[in-house]
């Protein structure tokens, strides 16, 4: 028996149709998916999810910690019993250690001066945090726009393709013409492999940085949006990286006292009480003769610390000068080409290859003509991108190196 192809029809539009209504359940959770992502909301989320900054807390943690250790005195008291067997005889003493040779002060001092350091050194990890995630974004959206290119691309070869075909079925093109149609199409094809490649894995670091899963279809193709424009005299900073090192320095110099003042013991100092039937308290006093360890190993320790952060703050100074100097530099010449350039280049380009499509249909080109111009003005789109990318590059390099605070959300610190 022949089915009814009426009645087969009828089935699969209905099944389409229960399909599609059943579709509508799944948007919100795509919708939420794709949520657009601004280059401030990947700051945000980077400055929440980083893990280095999340270790920048938890030195100062560390560090406000010892502060607060070091506030009063260095050790516990003590505390002592001796009860007879008999019962007849009860002693009790209460000692605390105190140094006589300021090694209490010296730690304080230190332990004070390490906390500002640390939070000196999360304020630098908060800037190049927020910088690497508009670098990260940056790289995604211009390496999205090159995605975009392509596409464009391989539908331009395709048309091309598609059009000798249709020549060469009426008898006016060759087939050495499809042949080479066929070639362009196929290294448009490939340069869309490479460029969804490179799309994949700037999508990754930029997930990687924020600690937020993200897709294409949530950045946009324009790197300089992640990029604020840096103000036109932007001077040098005092930046936190130096401040870092220079309590770092202050709090090794203070260490090494403390080491040097620690070679003489502390003092225990308390009362005693003592009593044979009738109680005695009087003062107790104790102390460790320093015959042998005399904290030669501390001091050592606290002397070569110290030669090491006097080096790591003339390193910090010098790059930190180095990095303002060339990062204005790098900057002013970049934005200088770039502007020189013009903003429509993409425009221009569009025209252009719309103009080598229409020309080769009227016969005003030949077919390689038409695919090498096609092929410049294409290459020509790609370096625009990459002049956008490293353009805001040479930005995100110049406010990061002199901490402008327009690389944080909101323009604050």
């Amino acid at each position: 028996m022949t089915p009814n192809p009426s009645g087969w029809g009828a089935v699969f539009l209905l099944f389409g149709l229960l399909t599609v209504a059943s579709a509508p359940a799944q948007e919100p959770a795509q919708a939420a998916d794709s949520a657009p992502l601004t280059p401030e909301d990947a700051v945000s989320a980077a400055l929440s999810n980083h893990v280095a900054l999340r270790r920048a807390d938890a030195a100062v943690l560390a560090a406000d910690g010892n502060r607060k250790q070091s506030s009063l005195f260095l050790s516990n008291p003590e505390f002592g019993a001796d009860l007879g067997v008999n019962a007849q005889h009860v002693e009790f003493s209460v000692l605390q250690p105190v140094s006589l040779s300021g090694e209490g002060l010296a730690a304080r001092r230190s332990a004070t001066a390490g906390l500002a350091s640390a939070e000196s050194y999360r304020d630098r990890t908060r800037f190049e945090v927020a910088a690497g995630a508009r670098q990260a974004y940056a790289d995604a959206a211009a390496t999205h726009a090159h995605v975009e290119l392509a596409r464009r691309s391989v539908d331009l070869t395709r048309r091309m393709r598609e059009g000798v075909a249709l020549k060469l079925d009426v008898g006016e093109g060759s087939a050495l013409d499809v042949r080479l149609a066929r070639m362009a199409e196929a290294t448009a094809t490939s340069m869309l492999l490479d460029d969804l490649e490179a799309e994949a894995e700037a999508l990754r670091r930029l997930a990687a940085v924020t600690g937020s899963a993200v897709s294409s279809e949530q950045i946009g193709v324009d790197p300089l949006t992640a990029a604020p424009i840096p103000p036109t005299a932007i001077g040098d900073t005092d930046r936190s990286d130096v401040r870092g090192a220079e309590r770092a320095l202050a709090a090794a110099e203070a260490n090494l006292a403390r080491q040097r003042a620690a070679a003489l013991p502390a003092i225990s100092l308390g009362v005693n009480l003592e009593s044979d039937g009738a109680p005695v308290i009087g003062p107790a006093v104790g102390i460790e003769l320093p015959l042998f360890n005399r904290n030669q190993a501390g001091r050592s320790a606290a002397s070569g610390e110290l030669a090491v952060t006097e080096a790591e703050l003339n390193v910090t100074r010098a790059v930190a000068t180095t990095e303002q100097a060339t990062a204005r530099a790098r900057h002013a010449e970049a934005a200088r080409v770039v502007e020189a350039l013009g903003a429509d280049l993409q425009s221009d380009a569009l025209t252009t290859l719309a103009g080598i499509e229409a020309g080769y249909r009227a016969g005003q080109f030949d077919l390689p003509t038409a695919v090498v111009l096609q092929n410049q003005v294409i290459e020509g789109q790609a370096a625009a991108i990459d002049l956008q990318r490293r353009l805001a590059a040479a930005r995100i390099d110049l406010l990061l190196a002199t901490e402008h605070p327009s690389l944080l959300p909101g323009g604050a610190r």
